[in-house]
């Protein structure tokens, strides 16, 4: 039964934008939700057309995340009177509308439930809100590559995912007993900080790298306070060049490049360098709508839902004929076994009423003897012999009895040898004595050719017999 433990393979693509139009695309062989491989990696531009798609051989339908960059994004941080998700979910519009500086028409938004205070009753709300137009400008040039994302998501989510193990991580939960207290990445001109305590998302923060505010490095260099080596560790997990490098290392003297770091959501891929991070963390997220989705536009989450339900048909739908397929053959093999029984059953029925009919023959043939018998007075014991000495083919038309003990039996046969074979017949019973027989010509009727016979015998009280 080994394959009902066999591990899960699939593959995902990471998407994410370098900046000037450019994209890097990185393809993973994934096994139960944990990154296994690098199947392949290509960085294109707005001229590279479907390219994209063929060289990392991704399949139509093959779940594709785009981690969408904070600095494209607005982050919002939100402190909520309540734990429970379903009041949140209805408090989450009014505090969109509330905080959103485009209107309702140009607005995708989404949020992730970072903290509870089950004590205290509220809870923190990262929100996230993107301009309508820009996400689509995006999903326009994955198209053009042939790239089309099934799901688009901030890239701070993707970094989080990097700090939790994969257990958690399918999941989406970020809480946990991980060391790891900050994160920061560099992609393009993009600089993002995500901050943990005890492994819970604290804050995340983006900006742009040629000009970073003076809060964000206020921010960053915070971590540098009261940190105790033994249970904290910050990593820059995606670094393109050594000058950016050296600049955010005096401002983070603890970082450390993300090869140099075992984070707990990469533990299945070896060797992973700092650029393809992001991707990675990216294609790692579950798949299926959910919250992280509503960056999508409505027609192109509905073009995911139905995609999903034909592939699911394509592979549904051959397996329930098979298993009618499978049904019928049953059915057919016992509706013909039912009619096979039915036949014996019929054939048993119809030689039952054949031996009744026989037997009410026999028992009318019986009765004649027996009357013939009763006329002239002879006893039953001689009316049974001659019952069972005569066959069914002789018909019997005429008894005689006297008190001499005189027997004359007349009637007819089908032909000679069957009178013959009557006559032995009653020569080898012991009731019977000097038995004779007369026979007249063979004439034929509309029911056949007989013979008609007469046939004389001396019957022998049993009294005598020997």
């Amino acid at each position: 039964m080994a394959w009902f433990t066999s591990a899960r393979k699939t593959s995902a693509c990471g998407l994410e934008y370098l900046g000037d139009g450019r994209y890097r695309a990185v393809r993973l062989a994934l096994e139960n939700g944990s990154a296994k491989q690098i199947l392949a990696e290509t960085v294109f531009g707005p001229d590279s057309g479907p390219s994209a798609a063929r060289a990392l051989g991704c399949r139509p339908g093959e779940h594709t995340v785009f981690a969408l960059l904070g600095a494209s994004v607005l982050l919002q941080w939100l402190t909520l009177p309540s734990v429970d998700e379903r009041q949140i979910a209805r408090m989450m519009p009014h505090e969109v509308r509330a905080v959103s500086p485009w209107p309702d028409d140009e607005l995708r938004w989404c949020y992730r439930i970072a903290q509870r205070d089950a004590v205290e009753g509220y809870s923190r709300v990262m929100l996230v809100l993107a301009r309508a137009s820009r996400v689509n400008e995006h999903l326009a040039a994955l198209h053009a590559a042939g790239l089309r994302p099934t799901r688009i998501e901030p890239s701070t989510f993707s970094l989080a995912r990097l700090m939790v193990p994969p257990a958690s991580r399918v999941k989406e939960r970020w809480e946990g007993d991980e060391p790891c207290t900050a994160l920061l990445y560099v992609g393009g001109k993009d600089m993002e900080l995500v901050r943990f305590a005890a492994g819970v998302l604290q804050f995340a923060r983006a900006a742009e790298r040629e000009g970073i505010p003076e809060s964000f490095l206020r921010e960053t260099r915070a971590l540098e306070h009261d940190v105790d080596d033994a249970n904290y560790e910050s990593a820059v997990v995606a670094l393109e060049d050594d000058a950016a490098w050296a600049r955010l290392h005096d401002v983070m003297p603890l970082a450390r490049r993300v090869e140099d770091v075992d984070l707990p959501g990469l533990n299945g891929l070896p060797r992973l360098g700092g650029p393809q991070a992001l991707c990675v963390a990216a294609a790692l997220a579950p798949a299926g709508l959910g919250a992280m989705d509503d960056l999508l536009p409505p027609a192109e989450q509905r073009r995911i839902v139905l995609g999903r339900l034909f592939r699911q048909a394509a592979v549904t739908i051959p397996a329930i004929l098979w298993f009618a397929g499978v049904l019928y053959g049953l059915f057919a093999y016992f509706l013909g076994q039912e009619r096979a029984y039915i036949e014996r059953a019929r054939t048993e029925v119809r030689e039952l009423r054949s031996d009744a009919g026989d037997l009410q023959a026999q028992s009318q043939r019986l009765a004649a003897l027996r009357g013939e018998f009763q006329q002239v007075s002879a006893p039953l014991e001689i009316v049974l012999e001659l019952y069972r000495r005569t066959p069914q083919s002789i018909a019997l038309n005429f008894l005689s009895y006297d008190a001499r003990r005189n027997l004359v039996i007349g009637g007819e046969a089908p032909s000679y040898p069957a009178l013959l074979e009557y006559v032995t017949a009653l020569q080898d019973s012991a009731w019977f004595r000097e038995v004779g027989m007369n026979y007249g010509a063979q004439p034929r009727s509309s029911a056949g050719a007989f013979v008609d016979f007469k046939i004389t015998c001396r019957v022998v009280p049993k009294d005598e017999q020997r």
